[in-house]
């Protein structure tokens, strides 16, 4: 449990500095965009959404990770906006799309991938 927060810790700093590199760079120079954001959820640590996949990924506090296939960006947009994301999650996006549980594999792959300059 506690290498899957530590994880998870990581995961979050290092796609809070892929957001920063990227707002740097000229747009349309990544063909994948990923947006990363904490939340002031109780149970939803943060979120992460991946254009070109449509993928959004949901970082609970209690340390597992879920990946949402097949969202539009505007659900994640809604998403982030939301009063309550714990209750937009249970309205809007549990059991409405196809997902797993991400392992802690697929969180270590993930950190692995991270360049720092183009994103995830």
């Amino acid at each position: 449990m506690k290498t899957m927060q530590r994880l998870m810790t990581m995961t979050a700093t290092l796609m809070l500095s892929a957001m920063a590199a990227a707002a740097e760079r000229p747009r349309g120079t990544n063909t994948s965009e990923r947006a990363y954001v904490i939340t002031h959820s109780q149970a939803i640590d943060g979120v992460c959404y991946d254009s070109a996949r449509s993928e959004l990924t949901i970082f609970f506090r209690s340390g597992t990770a879920y990946v949402y296939q097949e969202v539009q960006e505007p659900v994640f947009r809604a998403f982030i906006r939301a009063d309550s994301p714990g209750r937009y999650y249970h309205e809007q996006v549990r059991g409405k799309y196809a997902s797993h549980r991400m392992t802690e594999q697929e969180l270590v792959a993930m950190v692995d991938r991270h360049d720092g300059r183009t994103g995830w």
